[in-house]
This record gives structure tokens, sequence and C-alpha cells, in this order.
């Protein structure tokens, strides 16, 4: 196998991840039972896939890594974005006084005061877009990445992999989403795992059938366990409960274990279907490249449709159906617009 610039399949992985992180959003609506326990088991928690794909990235591009060049790269793919999408809807939400979990006329009194506008730009969109708590967490990842380089070269790292991995499992997302620096440690493990399935992907590449099968069978049996014994989800008041009230099987996260060989699974496979045919999966390259902007602005089209139609029947399929599509035309209607003002998309929207 040799080394390539360009993976399709990986390229392929990020449109997966970014339908599972848009349905994971979406209003179960009067979906109840173990019919929405499943859906939040299997599509919840999509942010797994972003962050080890984001791992998996690092390591594949590590000859061109340069911090500077990295961050300024950041900065305009992905912090600007962030900043252009959330602000405007943040002072919005203070002018209108729309609740946003706290004292409405904090938002404009102060800068790094907590609920202030800085305070809700540092920790992430909260009410007004709650997806984007992602965003802070990432920014951390960024700013370690030479320490993260370091540790990944050294050998201690497949120590490091376990240990952070194991707190992983027996950790949850907080579930206010405001603390980017706890949720940085809780995907420490993911990040570190894309990297080591980047440094053994020959061995993944060769046997990906294998590995896909065994990965598969393993994926939908935690699916199973999540749904009929997952007490969590993916955000817990005690962010590490075995940790502070005993051992117990209960306070395992097994979404996470779940999501881990998830990310096996569809890197083996889709290294497979890459490998054996010489195709291009249209719909999951174009979900890919707009991946970001759908991220950016997905939640919008949600509350939107929500308030259409939420209380039908119907309403769940309707607001998955329409809303990614309505977040796919309106990214490509608003590209084309300022394509013809020559700026750049990407700093408004990420893509």
């Amino acid at each position: 196998m040799t080394e390539k610039k360009y993976l399709k399949s990986l390229n392929w992985f990020r449109g997966i991840a970014i339908i599972f992180v848009f349905l994971s959003h979406v209003p179960k609506g009067e979906i109840n039972g173990i019919t929405a326990n499943f859906l939040h088991s299997f599509f919840g928690n999509g942010t797994f896939y972003f962050v080890f794909i984001s791992g998996y990235l690092f390591w594949h591009l590590k000859d061109r890594f340069e911090y500077i060049g990295y961050i300024k790269n950041k900065i305009k793919n992905v912090i600007l974005p962030y900043l252009f999408v959330l602000t405007p809807v943040l002072i919005l939400y203070g002018i209108l006084e729309v609740n946003l979990d706290t004292p409405n006329e904090v938002l404009f009194s102060g800068l790094l005061i907590k609920n202030g506008l800085i305070w809700h730009l540092l920790v992430g969109g909260m009410a007004a877009n709650p997806p984007l708590w992602f965003i802070p967490m990432i920014i951390i990842f960024f700013i370690t990445s030479p320490i993260i380089y370091s540790l990944s070269e050294s050998k201690y790292f497949n120590i490091l992999l376990l240990i952070t991995i194991v707190f992983s499992i027996l950790s949850f997302r907080p579930d206010t989403l405001q603390y980017p620096l706890y949720s940085y440690f809780h995907f420490y493990g993911v990040y570190l795992f894309g990297i080591f399935c980047k440094k053994n992907e020959r061995l993944v590449f060769y046997h990906s059938k294998k590995i896909a099968l065994i990965s598969f069978f393993s994926y939908f049996a935690f699916v199973i366990i999540d749904v009929n014994y997952g007490v969590f989800g993916s955000g817990a008041p005690k962010f590490a409960p075995m940790f502070t009230d005993g051992m117990s099987l209960i306070y395992i996260n097994y979404n996470q274990i779940q999501k881990l060989f998830g990310a096996v699974f569809f890197l083996s496979f889709l290294f497979y279907i890459e490998n054996k045919n010489e195709l291009n999966i249209i719909a999951l390259d174009t979900c890919a490249k707009y991946s970001f902007g759908i991220f950016f602005i997905h939640y919008y089209w949600i509350v939107i449709l929500r308030n259409l139609f939420n209380g039908t029947h119907l309403s769940y399929i309707i607001i998955s159906i329409v809303g990614f599509m309505a977040s796919l035309i309106s990214l490509y209607i608003f590209k084309g617009i300022v394509a013809r003002m020559k700026l750049d998309s990407r700093i408004f929207v990420g893509c």
C-alpha cells in the first residue's frame, strides 16, 4: 500500500459523520420507547466520529505540520466561521431577551464574566446553537497540537492511549456542555485513537474485510447493550460517576464503546470499498464537502422545522430529510453569492 495524500474512504466517513451529527439533534417528536432509545443510541454522540477523524487526519498530514501555519488555517476555517455563525444570533437573543438559560440582561453587561457575550463564545453555542459546544473543545486540541504530536511520537504513546481510552469510557459528556476543557479530556483518547489507526493504517487496509466484519458485530452488540443498559446517554450531571460513586457497571459509557467499534467498522469497511472499487460515492462526497457548513448552520434549520412540524407523527422524518436538504441547498446558494463577491465562503460558514 502506498501512502496517499487524499483518502476517498476518509472523506466518505466524514460524510457519514455529519449525517450522524445532524440526526442526533433532530427532535424525536412522538417517537418513544425502544425506537427512541435506539435512535438516541445509534445516532447520538456523532462527535466521537469527528474527533476520531480529526486525530486520523492530523497524523495523516503530520509531515506537513507547522504550528503557526496550522493555527492560521484553523482560525480561517474553524474559528472565524464559528464567530460569524454564532455571534449575531447571541446578540439577537440578547436584544429580544430570548432565554439562554441565563439572566438575559447579563449578556451585554460584561466581557469575560460568566453569562456575558464573550463567555458564551468561549463555552459554545448554549441555547442559541447547542451543537457548537464542540468548537471551543476542538480549539484546545488545535492549541495543544505540538504536545499531542510529541506524545504520539514517544514510546509511551500506546500506554497513554490505553489510559485515556479507559477514562473516555468511564466518563460522560457534561449535561450542560459548558466545560470545553473537561470535554477535551473526555475525548482525548478518541483523538489519540484516530492517530493510532492512522499509524496502523496498513494493518487496517490489508485486513479491512475481516476487521470490518468483526467490528460490525461488536458495534451492534454495544448498540443493544447501550439501548438496554445505558443510563446517562450523551450527558451526565456527574461527569465521571464511577470515580465518585463507586464501581458499578451502570456507570460505563457503553455508547462510547459502541462508537469506538463504529469508527473501526466505518474506517475498515470504507477502506475495503475504496480498494475493491474505483468509484465515487457522490452523496457522501457532497456531505463531506459541506460537512463543516452543515455543522455550523443545521441547528437553525432544525429549530425552524421543529416549530412548523412539532407534534406530528412524521416530524422526525420530515425534519431529518427537509432539514438536511435545506442545510445543503442554503449553503450552496450562499457559496454562490459569496463567490460572486470574490470572497471565501470558508471564512463565513466553514465550507
